[in-house]
């Protein structure tokens, strides 16, 4: 059985970390540790809220993997130069409030274990706003051949893919400044979840970028081209799997540059902007990521502090 270790100030394990540097560049304040064992467990907060993650890591151990349980949702760390790191994925509907983070260790009797601890989830507005839509438009939402590209966009979100293409933060697709966050309401007049991405919910699944049609897009980390095609709400989309349960894809472009199957490099160019699919009432670039098949803040993705040694 194993004893609940009680969770130690940050200052006390401080000498722990002698040679290199601590493994996150966040304040103190935003970071949990417990000691487990020989091991540090270092828990980031600060992208912690509903659809955001947070940043597990583990010093000293022994371990090539390990896999963490979060309201009954899984998701898996692995080998980097510090120790073991992953992202654990907080749902969009998950309540702000304390919660319980389980992280299980392989191995026989006196080589694994599993170790807990209580991290917060921290409440966080977003602004929502009103989609109007033709009748047309609307007409074509109802269809069969929108819900069954939701469903085919959701496989292809949920493909699973853990071997690592990609590793540390992502970077913006293109080089413009946000215009509209993830993870607030749209109003469409109409259901609209299932014929996004095939997910219940009428939350907006990504950010947006105002940018002219004809802006190259850019590849915002390593991986395989999964989906290259045209969706009836995203139109031309790519979907790039980086490994490591994370999917980004990329909405509305005038056309793709890539074919499903290709290997790109972070920063390569996939296609470029434009304002195709029902979802684009304007021309822009909407920009989606999915870890574990839940989908979460790509500017949660693209904080650098949240990987260890980065700054």
């Amino acid at each position: 059985m194993t004893l609940p270790r009680r969770i130690l100030p940050l200052v006390a394990l401080l000498p722990i970390w002698i040679v290199g540097r601590p493994p996150f560049a966040q304040p103190a304040s935003s970071l949990l540790t417990s000691a487990y064992g020989r091991s540090v467990v270092l828990v980031e907060t600060a992208r912690a809220q509903p659809g955001g993650v947070f940043g597990v890591a583990v010093s000293r151990n022994r371990w090539a993997s390990a896999n963490t349980l979060l309201d009954g949702r899984r998701a898996s760390l692995a080998r980097e130069a510090t120790g073991l790191f992953g992202l654990v994925p907080v749902a969009l509907d998950t309540q702000p409030a304390e919660h319980k983070l389980s992280i299980f260790f392989p191995g026989g009797r006196g080589r694994g274990g599993s170790t807990s601890l209580t991290v917060p989830v921290s409440a966080l507005v977003r602004p929502g706003r009103l989609r109007t839509l033709s009748p047309e438009a609307l007409a074509s939402a109802s269809s069969q051949t929108a819900l069954g590209h939701g469903r085919f966009l959701l496989g292809a979100i949920r493909t699973r893919d853990l071997t690592a293409n990609h590793s540390g933060p992502l970077r913006p697709p293109v080089d413009q400044p946000l215009a509209f966050p993830f993870g607030g309401t749209e109003d469409y007049g109409m259901v609209m979840g299932p014929v996004k991405d095939g997910l219940m919910g009428e939350q907006h699944r990504g950010v947006d970028y105002d940018v002219p049609p004809g802006t190259t897009v850019k590849a915002p980390g390593a991986g395989i081209i999964i989906l290259a095609r045209s969706l009836v709400f995203s139109g031309e989309t790519v979907v790039i799997g980086h490994g490591g349960g994370l999917v980004s894809v990329l909405s509305h472009l005038n056309h793709v540059t890539v074919a499903e199957g290709d290997v790109v490099a972070q920063g390569a160019a996939v296609g470029v902007s434009g304002q195709t699919g029902l979802g684009a009432l304007t021309p822009h670039l909407c920009f989606s990521t999915y870890l574990h098949s839940l989908n979460v803040d790509p500017a949660a993705l693209m904080d650098a502090s949240l990987w260890p040694g980065v700054r």
